[in-house]
């Protein structure tokens, strides 16, 4: 059975460490991962390798797609379906909206996207957050605009 690459986001693809082909895990030692937590780490038992499980923490905030207009929304949905390297940011399509990553974006990348998604994102990396989850059921937060589809 093959897999597709193209339909994961860099960000997910970056993070796994193929140095053992057969057991691919995800790489904790690159710069930039969430810190890891002190528990100990479940194990995988596959044959007779067992395979420590990194658990990877982040933080993300859900917020309403309501802070977003209604063209933003329709390229976000675009922009989910096309391939990873041909989106101006690493989205990725949840069932009721977006997984949207805040890290520091560059000139190039910052003048593709709308006012209201780099306010998002702003709102994001001022908190500390790894990722928003623009969801049509989350809250609506008063500090942002709102928009009424």
């Amino acid at each position: 059975m093959a897999f597709d690459w193209d339909f994961v986001p860099r960000w997910i693809a970056e993070r796994i460490d193929w140095s053992d082909p057969r057991n691919p895990s995800i790489d904790v030692a690159k710069p930039g991962r969430s810190r890891q937590s002190d528990a100990p780490m479940p194990g995988l038992t596959v044959g007779s390798y067992t395979h420590q499980l990194a658990i990877e923490e982040g933080r993300y905030c859900v917020l309403s797609t309501a802070h977003l207009t209604v063209q933003t929304a329709d390229l976000l949905d675009r922009w989910a379906s096309w391939p990873p390297s041909d989106r101006p940011i690493d989205i990725a399509a949840s069932v009721f909206g977006w997984f949207v990553p805040v890290y520091a974006l560059t000139e190039e990348c910052r003048a593709r996207l709308p006012d209201d998604l780099l306010r998002l994102i702003a709102f994001g990396r001022e908190r500390s957050f790894q990722f928003l989850l623009l969801d049509c059921d989350g809250e609506r937060f008063r500090d942002l605009p709102v928009h009424t589809w």
